[in-house]
């Protein structure tokens, strides 16, 4: 980055708060420094997307996502440690479902580099009688994305399923359901809740889902409060498989007539 003359950049400042040495800083530490400063959270995302456009940083793990410099040679960054959270009492995945819609719609997709207006999500968990094909095909949250890229010709529509998972109900089945819902879908995510301080017990639970997750191509999300993005950490990252298009059409004809309008509008 070039500094201007008496005055650093706006690239500069958030530059000088990430490690030269290829170690992750989380956004929210970042954006908690810079605010300190006066810039605004707008800002801050903006200048962030900027230097990943330049090849400059590079996304990372961390709960709430996290940025590293490019570093040639460089050993595996460590992750965060956990923030510490006490979760948020619920008698179900239910109760679940609408705090984490609102953290995919707002923070998530800011992490992944999404507009606001270029995805639809809904809650899919109950859909009454329509025929599904069973439990494991029925996905908690689903979305639907079209996005156009700088230096690509077309668009690409993208199907995400959600599979969520309360603090009660942590174990490997979460990772095979989410890749039940692979099937019709090209990236699905496990959203598994955990306690603030794992146990034993619980980080073994954990790591093996990270392989399964790995082994059958789908993502892993854990947090802490459905509501804090703080307390998200991708754990594995869901890599976009090629669906056969019957399988996304006949998902898509599921969903809402809002989620079909939207899709038409964006052809």
């Amino acid at each position: 980055m070039n500094i201007r003359r008496g005055r650093p950049s706006d690239e500069d400042v958030l530059l000088g708060l990430v490690p030269p040495t290829g170690e992750p800083v989380g956004n929210v530490s970042l954006l908690r420094q810079l605010e300190q400063r006066g810039w605004s959270e707008d800002k801050f995302w903006r200048i962030r997307d900027h230097l990943l456009d330049e090849g400059i940083l590079l996304r990372g793990r961390g709960k709430g996502g996290s940025v590293r410099r490019v570093v040639a040679e460089m050993s595996e960054a460590p992750v965060p440690s956990p923030v510490k959270v006490q979760p948020k009492t619920s008698s179900g995945e239910l109760s679940l479902y609408e705090p984490l819609l609102k953290v995919l719609k707002a923070d998530w997709i800011r992490e992944m580099r999404i507009e606001q207006d270029q995805i639809h999500f809904e809650i899919t968990a109950s859909q009454g009688r329509k025929a599904t094909g069973g439990t494991w095909t029925r996905p908690d949250i689903s979305a639907v994305s079209v996005r156009t890229f700088q230096h690509l010709p077309n668009k690409y529509l993208d199907v995400w399923t959600f599979e969520v998972k309360t603090l009660e109900s942590l174990d490997i089945t979460a990772i095979f359901e989410t890749a039940a819902h692979a099937s019709r879908a090209t990236r699905s995510y496990a959203l598994l809740q955990i306690p603030g301080e794992p146990s034993a017990r619980d980080t073994e639970v954990l790591e093996r889902c990270d392989r399964e997750a790995d082994r059958l191509r789908v993502g892993l999300i854990t947090f802490t409060s459905t509501s804090d993005f703080a307390t998200w950490e991708t754990r594995v990252e869901a890599p976009r498989v090629d669906t056969n298009p019957e399988a996304l059409e006949e998902f898509i004809s599921q969903l809402s007539e809002e989620a079909k309008r939207r899709l038409a509008r964006w052809k």
